[in-house]
């Protein structure tokens, strides 16, 4: 992805400014993951940092950054359910045989409420 009217990718310009910290697909490391972030946020060589997360993520989930840990938040993309979650298929499963029935009811699909549970979040 390149930046607006130069060859320096998004990524490229991010790190200029801030050390970027990554939210770590192994929940265990988690910890370790946050505890970096801060280290990087206090150290006065630098000029501070950035954690990216994922939407329905672990960091989402009820972690406090607050005071200077957590200037600001921007959410990019759209947190869809999981696709794989058994919970997820059993819900759009019933919701199509609920759609289906022959009754004056209208009601969602399973891909309406998909859609609709990833405007919610």
């Amino acid at each position: 992805k390149r930046g607006l009217g130069d060859n320096t990718a998004i990524w490229d310009r991010i790190t200029l400014y801030k050390k970027p910290v990554a939210e770590p697909r192994d929940g265990n490391i988690l910890n370790d993951t946050i505890e970096d972030f801060y280290k990087k946020l206090r150290d006065p060589d630098e000029k501070g940092a950035v954690f990216f997360a994922v939407c329905r993520g672990k960091v989402s989930e009820g972690l406090d950054f607050a005071n200077d840990n957590g200037r600001a938040v921007v959410v990019t993309g759209i947190p869809f359910p999981n696709m794989a979650d058994q919970r997820v298929k059993l819900k759009q499963k019933y919701l199509d045989l609920n759609a289906r029935a022959p009754n004056k009811v209208k009601t969602l699909t399973g891909n309406e409420w998909y859609k609709q549970q990833a405007s919610r979040a």
